[in-house]
């Protein structure tokens, strides 16, 4: 509306707020003191503990899908779901199986590891939630069924 000039003051003062609200996130996600070095102590631990499911590559690549990109369709005791990027990440807590569709998760399911998509979930959930189910899932590693649907079923 403003490249076209035709921005009404109801407009304008919407867009200030858009702006304003940018500003604060900005300033309230610089880290300070030892976590400007380091990062947040907790996410190192989480970060940790993926790497027992994932390479250091995969971690990266999990951090660079922006948010925009995620949704988290459910947390709570019994699932975890969410949409990341063009797909789904399915986790059943009670069943112990990771559902996924991908390409890179297809080939990592034959040895139990995370592509970026599953790992980046554990990346946005709380970090004490996500320390707790990754120390479950490395516990029962043998109890869980990591399956890759590349191909969408529908109920007959």
């Amino acid at each position: 509306m403003e490249m076209l000039g035709t921005t009404t003051p109801h407009g304008a003062a919407a867009l200030r707020r858009v702006r304003l609200r940018g500003r604060e996130r900005e300033v309230a996600a610089e880290p300070k003191g030892l976590e400007a070095w380091t990062g947040r102590v907790i996410e190192k631990g989480v970060e940790s503990l993926l790497l027992d499911f994932s390479s250091r590559d995969v971690l990266d690549a999990a951090r660079s899908i922006p948010e925009r990109d995620l949704s988290l369709r459910e947390d709570s005791r019994r699932r975890l779901a969410a949409y990341v990027a063009d797909t789904t990440v399915d986790i059943d807590l009670e069943q112990q199986t990771i559902v996924h569709r991908c390409p890179i998760w297809s080939r990592a399911v034959s040895e139990k590891r995370f592509c970026p998509h599953v790992a980046r979930v554990f990346l946005i959930i709380d970090p004490e939630r996500a320390r707790n189910l990754l120390s479950l899932i490395h516990l029962s590693l043998g109890n869980w069924k990591f399956e890759s649907k590349l191909a969408v079923e529908f109920p007959t």
